[in-house]
């Protein structure tokens, strides 16, 4: 455990000229690659503690691979390791259920000091099942409702060049 001197953001409110304030881009990112994932990047298992701990450690990107639980045509999500273009899809030792870790993350990332810290979710799909890609949408809405970032103003100008304030407390999706 890594003590960080963390201290809170101010929302864009409470700068008093925002054309000083700094944007997304002049901050470092603690990261982390396939989150979940114990130890070595593929035969390995995943862990919802594990991640957890990624959260809480301060990590403010993380990134999950989303694999199909079949290849029937309306599989279910889940978290795991593969590769979409060797076809092996899944080479993980276990995998975990997408609305789990939507669960970890509801429950820990805007915790204490990190609240008003954005958090950056890269979804790696491993499938292009459209009914999955749904399923997907469909769970960040049940569990992080009116925690992200709506996509709509980032689709001309990048979302790295706007003042870090407006995402205070936010999740910004990025996806394959």
């Amino acid at each position: 455990h890594i003590k960080r001197d963390l201290k809170k953001m101010n929302n864009c409110s409470e700068i008093k000229n925002l054309k000083h304030s700094n944007i997304l881009a002049d901050y470092y990112i603690s990261s982390s690659f396939n989150s979940a994932l114990i130890g070595n990047q593929a035969r390995d298992y995943l862990s919802l503690q594990f991640l957890e701990e990624v959260i809480l450690s301060g990590a403010r990107y993380l990134e999950f691979q989303i694999n199909a639980s079949s290849p029937s045509e309306f599989p279910e999500p889940f978290i795991g390791t593969g590769n979409l273009n060797n076809n092996n899809w899944a080479n993980s030792l276990n995998n975990l259920k997408l609305d789990d870790v939507l669960d970890v993350i509801r429950r820990f990332a805007f915790t204490d000091k990190m609240a008003s810290y954005p958090l950056i979710i890269y979804l790696d799909f491993n499938s292009y099942n459209k009914h999955l890609i749904k399923r997907v949408g469909e769970l960040i809405n049940q569990y992080l409702k009116n925690s992200y970032v709506s996509n709509h103003k980032y689709k001309k100008a990048p979302f790295t060049l706007e003042k870090v304030c407006r995402f205070n407390g936010k999740i910004i999706f990025l996806s394959s």
